[in-house]
């Protein structure tokens, strides 16, 4: 059960109907995963209309500002000046695997920003910072953590800051970025630090606070004046930088942390460029895409007459499954009569079938996080590895796959319910 009160399987429910809710107002794409949407949806605390809203907002912002390209189209070349002015950047992760991201707020000049980089570039690194965060720091940190992890830890030193600092440029900027941080990467903060706070700073704070939701206040702790052992307790002293007392060599530019490992870099680019193009063969309306894993083999829709022959060929498959592809456990796959070559029944159908399988996959997946464990001790079937062969008998085996996790789930709920009846009974 989650902060909101909702357990796996009902947080499952809400972004399925989230998803529903996209798909059909066109706005859905196979990228949004399922902690996305998520994330969303506890913004608005379940609610979702308002989660709906926020997000379609978002999916325009991304369009509006080319976010989407701006990984690999903007280059702050002014980084490690500005970074002198204003040092901010990850190094390393918390106790538990979330990436730490580090603020000197006190060392804030935004006349000397000025001279480095215009308000519109800084605003752009801040989302870029934030995009890679969400497409490589994340993931990588994942993948070390061995689970999910899509929030960060935050160091803010305020050493020094005064009331000097909020200048009418410096309010309209922390304006301008808490915005943009608040309507379009909720939910990614898991805690912050806030060291070296001067006598002054509650004063400060109580202008700063309101500009954050309630639930991000509820995060932010303020450390005393020794502020090491407060770090401690999250963080191993061998990943906190020397100068702020740990053991940790390097400085904010080195930007040190796992997502610096080539290894994991490259699984990761590897990975996601296998996505992005599944995805794009998925939506392109003039591919035909077939294979176990949406990419084994993809041919141009014939424009011509004399190359339709050739994909009828190709996607008979469909219509005949080989007996090599049928899994024993299910039913025969029903005969269906075979279209004609020129009807546009089997592109539909591949599409069909296709967008079934990734659903199916995505929803096995997210299950599977919650219940495999009980999965595994009380010895129920495993799923089995679709063939590459037949889309139609990989839709079937992933259907039974659920039916797995379906039963799973149940029984997982009726064995915590009978718990809670004899804890009753016990009182």
């Amino acid at each position: 059960m989650d902060d909101w009160g909702l357990t796996p399987a009902q947080q499952d429910a809400k972004v399925e109907e989230m998803r529903g809710i996209l798909v059909a107002r066109g706005a859905w794409k196979p990228c949004f995963d399922f902690h996305t949407l998520l994330r969303f949806l506890r913004a608005r605390e379940y609610e979702l209309d308002k989660a709906v809203s926020m997000f379609l907002d978002h999916l325009q912002w991304r369009q509006e500002n080319r976010v989407d390209h701006i990984l690999h189209e903007f280059d702050f070349k002014e980084r490690e000046e500005f970074l002198s002015i204003y040092p901010q950047g990850y190094h390393k992760t918390d106790k538990k695997g979330h990436p730490v991201y580090i603020q000197h707020l006190g060392r804030v000049d935004m006349p000397k920003i000025r001279q480095v980089s215009t308000d519109e570039r800084t605003v752009k690194y801040h989302i870029q910072e934030y995009e890679r965060c969400l497409k490589t720091i994340f993931p990588i940190c994942s993948r070390v953590a061995g689970r999910q992890i899509d929030k960060s830890f935050a160091i803010m030193d305020v050493k020094g800051v005064g009331f000097y600092h909020l200048t009418k440029d410096v309010r309209q900027m922390l304006a301008t970025v808490t915005k943009i941080d608040q309507d379009n990467y909720p939910e990614t903060l898991y805690h912050t630090c806030i060291i070296n706070a001067p006598a002054a700073f509650r004063a400060i704070w109580a202008i700063v606070k309101p500009m954050l939701n309630a639930r991000t206040q509820a995060k932010v702790e303020v450390c005393p004046r020794d502020y090491l052992p407060s770090l401690l307790q999250w963080i191993d002293i061998e990943d906190i930088p020397e100068y702020l007392g740990g053991k940790s060599h390097g400085t904010l530019v080195d930007d040190l942390g796992p997502w610096k490992n080539p290894e994991l870099l490259r699984q990761l680019s590897t990975e996601q460029a296998s996505s992005i193009e599944d995805e794009s063969e998925a939506e392109d309306g003039n591919k035909i895409l077939m294979g176990s894993d949406f990419g084994d083999v993809v041919e141009d829709h014939p424009a011509a007459s004399h190359q339709e022959t050739e994909v009828t060929e190709q996607l008979s498959f469909l219509t005949d499954p080989p007996k090599s592809s049928r899994n024993p456990l299910l039913p025969p796959t029903p005969d269906i009569t075979s279209p004609t070559p020129s009807s546009p029944s089997v592109i539909s159908r591949t599409k069909a079938l296709t967008e079934r399988i990734r659903d199916l996959e995505i929803a096995m997946s997210h299950r599977s996080e919650s219940l495999r464990p009980y999965i595994e001790n009380n010895r129920l079937p495993n799923f089995k590895r679709p063939p590459k062969e037949s889309l139609m008998t990989r839709v079937e085996i992933l259907e039974h796959g659920m039916e797995v996790l379906l039963e799973a789930q149940e029984r997982l709920w009726h064995s915590r319910q009978q718990k809670k009846s004899s804890m009753c009974c016990m009182m």
